[in-house]
């Protein structure tokens, strides 16, 4: 059989069928006398294969091979570090993935190749981007991006412009990300670009408010992740997915998805997003009131966010040891730790200060401060006018409107109260206005602690100063459809047929009478 060429190979990889490239590329590297180039292609081709089956380790020995073979031919080199930074990169070693592409653009800069240069500039871009450097990133893809413009090169535009989206949503830069996003998603359809695509859905799905249109949107991502062949992209999406049903309040379901997720992700070897959705995992279960669960799982998650050593999972360890402080009643510890990361924040990711002044806010009100949480909600409604608010899995648009409703009325300016509590009622309503699946909506407006305190206190205040049922009540009467719900029961009895255990279907049968009915 004659050995697959390197575009037969790229052809099987653009339509899915990694396994069938991966095999090809084999194929083809048993082939006598293959000249250093190609063989070098061959192995990076295969390489990209086996990351989006999410053989990790298998990659990194096909990244190994290629700068062996490289030797000291400049432009192979390059090649060779900017696959071993994208391997590094899925691997979660960042910092060491970012000093690979510094080394690979500086190559590729003391050259003449003007492709080659773009390209190094956006392994670079993504590198800075995964090593927490989002304000470097933005540049770096925004570099990246006029060079392939100006190439004509649109499918790495495209890719361009879904890390330029993702740093800006990093920073808080709402707008700007979901611009980039929109972006990115033309020029990946326009190139017919699956995995581009699938990333650029994933991506604009962050800056998304409304949570019907979040959910399809990731369902959208996932479909198109499963065209490109790539299963680590699928386990993205599935985290995205459980922090959204986490958003509505259906932690136990958040919970089923991230418990799937965890386990692709500790088989993949992508310890990055392991420990992220560890994290996610643990906070709900803090909502759910399982506290022994959460101190049991503790050490194995503080464990692994100090082997990573990177900001993003340091970050959100601190988000939950706040979040478990606040649960056990320890209000004074938790406002230690708020003002220090507060500090910390404002110095050197000033994107999430709005998520470190809602929890300062709260646990100021806890304290009895009152003028105190007022200045940290003013801090952070300036910050959501100014930046927007993005998905982040901290809280919902709501919660700083909200709080700052609480310090007016606690200090009885009960006009300026009103305004706030209109407000955070209208960013509840724009998260659940499209969701026509009722039981999620009400789950969303039930489950949710702020949202819990929200509406019966619209209800009292909107009731005193005689607004219309039809405002008032607007929540109740958002348009619903029963074709949702019946795609989810029918979803429900595919899965309990799954089931093999009477406590399991005990579970399962609770879990979804509480989603279908809101309850």
């Amino acid at each position: 059989m004659t050995p697959s060429l390197p575009g037969d190979i790229a052809v099987l990889a653009r339509t899915g069928k990694q396994a069938q490239a991966i095999a090809a590329a084999t194929a083809a590297l048993a082939a006598p006398r293959l000249g250093k180039a190609e063989h070098l292609g061959l192995l990076d081709q295969r390489a990209e294969a086996l990351i989006a089956e999410g053989r990790f380790d298998d990659a990194a020995r096909d990244a190994e091979a290629m700068l062996a073979l490289a030797g000291d031919t400049p432009a192979l080199k390059v090649q060779a570090l900017m696959r071993q930074a994208l391997v590094l990169m899925r691997l979660s070693q960042n910092k060491q993935a970012l000093a690979v592409a510094e080394q690979a653009l500086a190559l590729a800069e003391a050259g003449r190749d003007k492709a080659l240069q773009a390209h190094g500039v956006l392994c670079l871009a993504e590198a800075q981007l995964r090593a927490g450097q989002h304000a470097a990133a933005v540049p770096s893809a925004q570099r990246a991006a006029a060079m392939f413009e100006a190439a004509g090169e649109t499918l790495h535009l495209g890719r361009a412009y879904w890390v330029m989206a993702f740093a800006q949503t990093r920073l808080s830069h709402n707008e700007a990300s979901r611009n980039a996003a929109m972006r990115a998603l033309a020029l990946a359809r326009q190139s017919g670009d699956a995995h581009g695509l699938a990333n650029a859905l994933n991506v604009l799905s962050f800056s998304c408010q409304d949570i019907a249109a979040r959910l399809v949107l990731l369902q959208q991502a996932a479909e198109a992740f499963d065209r490109a062949g790539y299963a680590y992209g699928r386990m993205l999406v599935l985290g995205n997915l459980s922090l959204a049903f986490g958003e509505l309040g259906l932690w136990r379901h958040a919970c089923r998805l991230g418990e799937q997720c965890i386990a692709m992700a500790e088989r993949m070897g992508a310890r990055l997003n392991q420990a992220l959705e560890t994290g996610a995992v643990l906070v709900w279960k803090i909502a759910l009131g399982e506290l022994a669960e959460v101190h049991a799982r503790w050490p194995a998650y503080d464990a692994l966010v100090a082997s990573l050593d990177e900001p993003l999972t340091r970050k959100d360890r601190e988000h939950w040891t706040i979040t478990l402080a606040l649960a056990e009643g320890d209000v004074a510890g938790a406002l230690k730790r708020l003002r220090a990361f507060l500090r910390q924040v404002r110095a050197h990711e000033p994107g999430l200060e709005l998520y470190v002044l809602i929890p300062l806010a709260r646990a100021l009100l806890l304290q009895g401060d009152a003028a105190a949480a007022l200045r940290a909600t003013q801090r952070g409604i300036e910050l959501q006018r100014e930046r927007g608010f993005a998905r982040t899995g901290f809280g919902q648009s709501q919660d700083i409107w909200w709080w700052h409703h609480c310090a007016l009325a606690a200090l009885e300016r009960d006009d300026e109260a009103w305004t706030a509590l209109q407000q955070a009622h209208g960013l509840m309503l724009v998260a659940v206005r499209n969701l026509h699946d009722e039981g999620l909506r009400r789950s969303y407006l039930n489950k949710l602690q702020v949202n819990r305190e929200l509406v019966p206190a619209w209800l009292r205040a909107s009731a005193q100063r005689g607004l219309p049922d039809d405002q008032r009540l607007e929540h109740l009467r958002l348009p619903s459809s029963l074709a949702d719900p019946f795609k989810r029961l029918v979803d429900s009895g595919l899965r309990l047929n799954q089931l093999r255990s009477e406590a399991a279907l005990h579970d399962f049968l609770i879990d979804e009478v509480t989603e279908l009915s809101g309850a």
